[in-house]
């Protein structure tokens, strides 16, 4: 009886952490979704798959659109600012396929990302759920940005939340700064990764229950890999990403951009055996 109880304890979180998994997902800003009737962004897309629909939230003076990630900065893809030269920043060219969108075949399209504009004190954010459940240990979030020159104060970069909206970590620069910053539980700390107009590279893998690991990678290599700990809140479950753009600064030259956005991989078998043995010994020291 008490080898069946056992189990059952052992078993339960289990099942309650493979339904919790967030689903491998995929997607960029070449997807068919993004393509009528001319290349844009807006609330209710949803290309590629395993994501959920995007929800684009402007304030004041702001607005999203799909263009060409080259031409932020100084307007070249020339490598000098942190790049390669004609690598063609973090554009895509072909969708994703599978898409659940309905495209059956890649979308051949000019090189292209999802854009955002932020001036005059403005706001554009942009909210996309992981399906399937939460971001789960072993499992990696990856996502390109690429900001252009930011005024004094604004801010442009990604973040993980939780299901209400809190976030639990960000990576971001700030205007007016030599380098970008990551903020966790330990705050807002500076990288040694400097300023760039071409692009970076962010892989993010959950370690634990509320540590993660993170590589920052600019378009020249210059890179930087933090562990650390999540934000504290009650609810640390990793449910959506967040890109925001806070008034970066009026012209193209200022706008950000963001592109091929992933989760990887599927959750194995033993990484879950591990969250269910967790689960049974915190379940053991409350029966104490």
């Amino acid at each position: 009886m008490k080898k069946t109880i056992l189990i059952a304890i052992l078993i339960a979180p289990l099942m309650v952490v493979t339904t919790r998994a967030a689903n491998p997902a995929y997607d960029n800003a070449s997807a068919y979704a993004y393509n009528a009737p001319a290349p844009e962004w807006v609330t209710g897309d949803n290309g590629g798959f395993g994501w959920g629909a995007w929800t684009l939230t402007p304030f004041g003076n702001a607005g999203y659109f799909v263009w060409d990630s080259t031409k932020n900065g100084n307007g070249l893809d020339d490598g000098i600012i942190g790049g390669v030269a004609n690598d063609s920043d973090i554009n895509t060219t072909i969708g994703p396929v599978p898409d659940q969108s309905g495209a059956p075949d890649p979308q051949f399209t000019d090189p292209r990302s999802w854009g955002m504009w932020a001036n005059g004190g403005g706001s554009a954010d942009a909210y996309r759920s992981f399906t399937g459940g939460a971001l789960s240990i072993g499992q990696t979030f990856s996502m390109e940005f690429d900001n252009g020159y930011i005024d004094t104060g604004g801010t442009v970069g990604l973040g993980l939340q939780n299901a209400a909206g809190v976030s639990l970590w960000e990576v971001y620069f700030i205007g007016n700064n030599p380098n970008y910053f990551n903020r966790d539980a330990a705050g807002q700390v500076a990288t040694t990764v400097p300023f760039g107009d071409e692009g970076l590279h962010v892989d993010f893998t959950l370690t634990g229950l509320a540590a993660y690991t993170m590589t920052l990678t600019r378009r020249d290599g210059n890179t930087q890999t933090i562990n650390g700990a999540l934000i504290g809140d009650p609810d640390q479950n990793i449910a959506q990403v967040h890109a925001f753009n806070f008034n970066a600064g009026s012209g193209d030259d200022h706008n950000a951009y963001f592109n091929s956005m992933g989760v990887t991989p599927e959750p194995g078998t033993a990484t879950l055996f591990g969250l269910a043995l967790l689960g049974m010994i915190g379940w053991l020291r409350r029966r104490r």
